[in-house]
């Protein structure tokens, strides 16, 4: 695949640099532009329509998330910054993702390999269906067709207007958003811990406040969601 190119926008110089050096390190990646201010970035987005943005929130005149409702494009765009607080606000204008700085290299690749991942699926969209049959999900991956067991689940994974089935032995991609997919699956047998992932209740190793472990992996739980996991899980 290509390399990804991209935009920072950041008003703070040291946080600018840091990502500068992430994003020209970065061997999937390559830097368009950078800009310390928002209103000397609009124009060049709007008419270069760059399809990923590292964009601040906390901004003079006009915020991130002001910034990107404006966007007419629908680029994919990675919220940083250093207020919690503007979680839920950039998630939701349909942000990508949301880090929090100071950003870390472990973060930034975890967020790039999404988007990465992201690119690949919509870049081959229309091989991509699925079908609730049973206790199982018809996948479908261009001419090829597989059965998916719902015991066989781990969890599911947003990718924007994609979602990614994890198993043991392999991951499929369905063009269908989570929220979709999860209203398909039993309630009975699965959950939603974060806007980002749903999961087979019974395949939970470990569980902690801010996280749980389904085979090996670490999965994120949303505040928004916590009570209601703890409640279920008892």
């Amino acid at each position: 695949m290509p390399a990804i190119h991209c935009i920072i926008l950041e008003d703070s110089l040291p946080d600018m640099e840091l990502m500068v050096h992430y994003v020209s390190t970065h061997p999937g990646l390559q830097l368009l532009r950078t800009f310390e201010h928002p209103l000397e970035a609009i124009s060049y987005i709007q008419e270069q329509n760059p399809p990923l943005i590292f964009m601040d929130i906390d901004m003079p005149v006009i915020n991130g998330v002001e910034l990107f409702k404006k966007l007419d494009y629908g680029p994919i765009c990675v919220f940083v910054t250093a207020h919690s607080s503007y979680a839920l606000e950039s998630y939701e204008v349909h942000g990508f993702d949301f880090i929090l700085k100071p950003v870390t290299p472990q973060r930034f690749n975890e967020s790039i390999a999404r988007v990465t991942e992201y690119m690949e699926v919509k870049a081959k969209a229309e091989l991509y269906d699925a079908s609730f049959e049973g206790h199982g999900i018809l996948l479908k991956e261009g001419t090829t067709s597989h059965r998916v067991e719902l015991k066989d689940i781990l969890y599911v994974e947003a990718l924007k207007d994609y979602t990614k089935v994890v198993t043991k032995t392999r991951k499929y991609i369905t063009l269908s958003k989570l929220k979709h997919f999860m209203d398909k699956l039993p309630s009975s047998d699965f959950i939603r811990i974060h806007r980002s992932y749903g999961i087979a209740k019974n395949k939970i190793e470990k569980m902690s406040r801010e996280e749980l472990t389904i085979h090996n992996t670490l999965l994120p739980i949303g505040k928004t969601y916590r009570q209601e996991l703890r409640q279920v899980l008892g």
